[in-house]
């Protein structure tokens, strides 16, 4: 996070090198997690954890909980009530598009790597 004050009086070359030094690293974070995620997973089984799915009325209880809760932000707190319809949108918008897209090809990959292992 940048102070926009602050922020708006960089030069722009160091506002260049500030955003891509940022966007590396958003892009190592999420390499190094997706890399050491399997790992630690096989540790956990090895170590006797059973992988399970949340159960459907848990995951339905926590999602209503969640837009209960974004809810009450909104009428709580302005800043949260201004960005809040728009990343509502938002999020709509990428469910359509993983459900379709990310989703069915994820399951399939998953589904086939798994009859081989």
């Amino acid at each position: 996070m940048v102070n926009t004050e602050a922020w708006e009086k960089l030069p722009a070359e160091f506002k260049a090198a500030f955003e891509a030094a940022a966007n590396e690293q958003a892009l190592r974070m999420l390499a190094a997690y997706d890399a050491k995620n399997p790992p630690a997973l096989r540790s956990l089984i090895a170590g006797g954890a059973q992988l399970k799915y949340f159960p459907k009325d848990v995951m339905e209880a926590a999602y209503k909980a969640s837009q209960e809760l974004w809810g009450e932000l909104s009428e709580e707190n302005p800043d949260f009530a201004k960005i809040y319809p728009e990343w509502k949108k938002f999020q709509e918008a990428e469910a359509s598009w993983f459900r379709v897209a990310e989703n069915a090809l994820d399951n399939f990959t998953y589904s086939e790597v798994l009859k081989r292992s």
